[in-house]
């Protein structure tokens, strides 16, 4: 899944000033709820996470392990995630499959990300 958001108050920001407004703490923070639809942080296991700077976009990327929601009966999840922080738009990109099934998903899983590209400002909507 993907999802985007313009974030007026981004606007012209540099890539350090978005590094530094939207830190890892806020990357942990929201990760449970937009991720793993849970309120309770502890209920989603966040590693491997990544922060690096591309071009003048901030990029996190993490493997979190989604708690099990036993009254809808939802097993255990896996999620691969990767969020991209612009003047522009914030983007995220989420692949979430059961834990049993995530590793037979994996090219599907590494093709989605790969495609995944923001347009140059002048290329968009054309």
């Amino acid at each position: 899944e993907v999802g985007a958001e313009i974030v007026a108050d981004d606007a012209g920001r540099t890539v350090s000033d978005l590094a530094q407004r939207y830190d890892e703490a806020a990357f942990r923070q929201e990760i449970p709820q937009a991720v793993c639809g849970e309120s309770d942080t502890s209920r989603a296991r966040i590693s491997n996470l990544k922060q690096t700077l591309e071009d003048a976009r901030v990029a996190y990327t993490a493997d979190i392990i989604c708690a099990e929601v036993r009254f809808l009966q939802i097993a255990e999840r896996r999620a691969s995630v990767r969020s991209l922080i612009g003047p522009e738009a914030r983007y995220r990109l989420v692949a979430r499959a059961p834990i049993e099934e995530f590793e037979k998903q994996k090219s599907a899983i590494d093709a989605f990300f790969e495609s995944f590209r923001v347009l140059p400002a002048g290329k968009q909507n054309q």
